[in-house]
């Protein structure tokens, strides 16, 4: 019998990039002609622009899974001036910056506070340790420990999560 080539699809000679996990960056995942060519398909004018309310589908046909509120802040920062509309270089450089997956200060707060037995606004540290490195995505103790270093805790080892959630978000190694 005579041995056939492998269909045109088969996915031995074309192979689709993977899909980026959330909020990471599309020209990690594309190349920058699928960067190009997605520019390119929201250019409607041809003029080298894309509307600034089409960004949000522009970053997710690259591959991204973004939120409304992430949408709002990447258009904020690619059109300050809000004229309405992005060109390339600043499309590309918004996709090439390295994004957050902290969270916000105040997602940091609530998070700690759910540790927070009484609402007294305070919890303990060897709690947080045990939960940083037993559940999740773990973290190593010395990663913990470097985390808890920021901490002040008290004689019983609790410690305000508030004033720990603004010494996380001003340390860039943290966000």
């Amino acid at each position: 019998p005579e041995l056939s080539s492998p269909p045109p699809h088969s996915t031995t000679h074309n192979k689709r990039p993977k899909k980026a996990p959330n909020n990471n960056h599309c020209v990690a995942m594309a190349t920058a002609s699928q960067v190009k060519d997605v520019f390119t398909i929201f250019d409607k004018t041809g003029e080298g622009y894309i509307e600034t309310k089409m960004l949000g589908t522009a970053i997710r046909a690259c591959g991204f899974q973004i939120t409304e509120k992430e949408r709002v802040a990447y258009e904020a920062e690619a059109d300050p001036s809000g004229e309405g509309v992005i060109d390339f270089a600043t499309f590309q450089s918004l996709l090439a910056k390295p994004r957050s997956t902290a969270g916000t200060f105040e997602d940091l707060r609530q998070t700690l506070r759910v540790f927070d037995r009484d609402d007294l606004g305070v919890v303990y540290a060897a709690e947080i340790r045990q939960v940083m490195t037993n559940l999740g995505e773990r973290i190593g103790d010395e990663e913990a420990n470097e985390f808890l270093d920021l901490v002040d805790a008290d004689e019983r080892g609790q410690f305000d999560y508030t004033s720990l959630a603004k010494k996380v978000m001003a340390t860039s190694s943290f966000v």
